[in-house]
């Protein structure tokens, strides 16, 4: 089975497929719902890309709904797999994180900025404050500064619909 070619892609945070629920049972629960079920709609145009370390996060915390979300776009090839990588000049950065409390959550979410810098995703994620690290550490590490990140209970209907093709919306710049 291959995949559907995409010209973008999304990574999806685990805790989004934790959150998801159909039906709602929170506003939280409902951004979920809203940006997982527009990226099912046949008339999308973006893709969903995981690799083994994200799907091993999923697997172990993802909600039913978002199990039954998850394989549905399988079936459909919607989802694209590639595998970890790590950027050595990434992790350096992190190292010299001085909070040791900053740190450690930026290496456990290492992979996914990895997937960013080495392809060029945008990230769908709740977690606010892996963002801002992400965004403080760009001062210093300058590639991070093109990252795009946004949480779906921000406005991002517009873009998913016009194919995520404009890079400056949602940047951690």
């Amino acid at each position: 089975m291959t995949t559907a070619q995409y010209n973008q892609y999304l990574i999806i945070d685990t805790n989004i497929a934790k959150s998801y629920n159909d039906p709602a049972r929170n506003d939280t629960s409902l951004d979920c719902l809203l940006l997982l079920n527009a990226l099912q709609d046949a008339a999308c145009k973006v893709g969903v890309v995981t690799s083994p370390e994200l799907e091993t996060e999923w697997t172990e915390h993802a909600s039913r709904a978002f199990n039954r979300w998850w394989a549905s776009m399988e079936s459909r090839r919607r989802i694209r797999h590639i595998e970890d990588r790590r950027v050595a000049d990434y992790r350096r950065a992190i190292s010299k994180v001085e909070d040791e409390g900053i740190r450690t959550a930026m290496e456990k979410d290492a992979f996914i900025v990895e997937l960013v810098i080495l392809n060029w995703f945008a990230v769908a994620s709740r977690d606010d404050r892996q963002r801002n690290y992400v965004v403080r550490l760009g001062a210093d590490y300058e590639v991070l500064r093109k990252i795009q990140w946004f949480n779906p209970s921000e406005d991002w209907q517009d873009w998913l619909r016009g194919g995520c093709v404009d890079s400056t919306v949602f940047q951690c710049n």
